[in-house]
């Protein structure tokens, strides 16, 4: 489990990427969205089929990238969200 300060922010990306981008493409992305990327918030991402999220975060003087396979039953909600 992950714990961030209660200041920060998570951003979840509207429309599916490619999750096999990096962060420097993923950072690019969220600064043409007007946000600042090293901010110490939260930029969530989910891939095309909506089977893996990969978040991105700025922290302590370097980026972090978070990676996960999603569980069935979570993909089965998000097709439900997007049906």
């Amino acid at each position: 489990m992950l714990s961030f300060p209660s200041s920060t922010r998570v951003y979840v990306c509207a429309e599916p990427v490619d999750i096999r981008k990096g962060f420097d493409a993923l950072a690019g992305w969220v600064e043409a969205s007007g946000l600042d990327v090293y901010s110490g918030h939260v930029f969530v991402f989910l891939s095309r089929r909506m089977t893996h999220l990969k978040a991105l975060a700025w922290s302590r003087g370097g980026f972090v990238i978070l990676f996960n396979p999603l569980a069935s039953h979570y993909t089965s909600f998000a097709s439900r969200l997007t049906a």
